[in-house]
């Protein structure tokens, strides 16, 4: 896949957004998203509790989870 910059932009980084076809790129002069179709997975892994979840929401289920293991 080609995607054409204007002459002067630097490219710093590139990463693709988890489970969408969006390419995020960010150069010398801001931020610029373009669309790839079929570049994200399809289906969300079943195994994976919540792909979405925040820092603050994994640190919760971690302690969630120690919890549950204590003996009462």
């Amino acid at each position: 896949m080609k995607h054409a910059m204007v002459k002067d932009y630097q490219i710093g980084k590139a990463c693709f957004r988890p489970y969408e076809d969006v390419l995020d790129i960010r150069h010398s002069k801001g931020i610029s998203s373009i669309l790839i179709p079929g570049a994200g997975k399809p289906n969300i892994d079943t195994f994976v509790v919540n792909p979405f979840e925040t820092t603050r929401q994994r640190r919760e289920n971690e302690v969630h989870l120690f919890m549950d293991k204590l003996q009462p």
